[in-house]
């Protein structure tokens, strides 16, 4: 696809009346409508997949978007304005892959990732909890992601997949799922109830049986959360654990899952 078709896709995924969650052309999560009320054209903090690969030695991280598709020399209303480029929260800044297309037929889209320097093919079917005659799991507010890696190297290579998503409570408690076959991360409104108007909660999930989590970011100040982040995956073999006992502010946390390919 040329830039200016990647630019207007916005593959929304979610049940039934229940809001939803924009995949963008180029990857990106985008136009996080989940809040009761519409939300065009906004992203939820820094919410992306990112990949790593090591090999020989040596490690490549990428984060699991095509080309950014805002405008670069910025946009206005917002905080930076025209004349300061791209939003943070669109990771522009980032290793991304060069290559991307997509296919979009409602309600499966498919994304293939790729790139000289990066020694893996990498697909993405996300989907829709849609069944015909099933109006009940139809309506799940869920969006399901399915990645498959493609070693393209001569040689094994470990490859580790990062989701992120910021919990988007004012007030905010992220803590750790285990049970049964899932691990991930549970986001919560740490100040009300589930009674209350204002709570909110939400969960990323994966049954991959190597998997690591980290609860929450690093709350530093200015960029210390996305720059810790991107060292933790970088140059950590596994995910450091974090966790808070006081309640934070739209805490990021990031689930980790491994797999070694030959």
């Amino acid at each position: 696809m040329i830039y200016r078709e990647i630019k207007s896709i916005s593959f929304p995924l979610g049940g039934i009346g229940t809001g939803c969650i924009g995949l963008g052309g180029n990857g990106e999560l985008k136009d996080w409508e989940i809040l009761n009320r519409p939300n065009k054209n906004t992203r939820n903090g820094y919410s992306h997949f990112a990949i790593k690969a090591t090999y020989l030695n040596k490690t490549k991280v990428k984060v699991l978007h095509g080309d950014t598709c805002d405008d670069l020399m910025g946009s206005s209303p917002s905080p930076f304005g025209y004349g300061h480029g791209p939003k943070r929260s669109s990771l522009a800044g980032f290793p991304h892959f060069k290559s991307t297309t997509f296919d979009g037929s409602f309600p499966i889209a498919r994304l293939t990732f790729s790139d000289d320097d990066f020694p893996a093919v990498v697909r993405l079917c996300a989907f829709n909890p849609f069944i015909p005659h099933n109006e009940f799991d139809s309506s799940l507010p869920a969006a399901f992601f399915e990645w498959e890696i493609e070693n393209t190297a001569d040689e094994s290579v470990e490859y580790a997949l990062a989701c992120t998503v910021r919990n988007p409570a004012l007030s905010s408690r992220n803590h750790e799922i285990l049970e049964d076959n899932v691990h991930g991360i549970f986001f919560e409104t740490a100040d009300k109830s589930d009674t209350e108007i204002g709570y909110s909660d939400l969960c990323v999930l994966t049954d991959h049986e190597d998997t690591c989590v980290q609860e929450s970011w690093y709350r530093g100040r200015w960029q210390d959360g996305p720059t810790t982040y991107w060292k933790d995956l970088s140059e950590q073999t596994r995910m450091p654990t974090r966790h808070y006992t006081e309640p934070g502010k739209e805490d990021h946390g990031t689930v980790v899952t491994y797999v070694t390919l030959p």
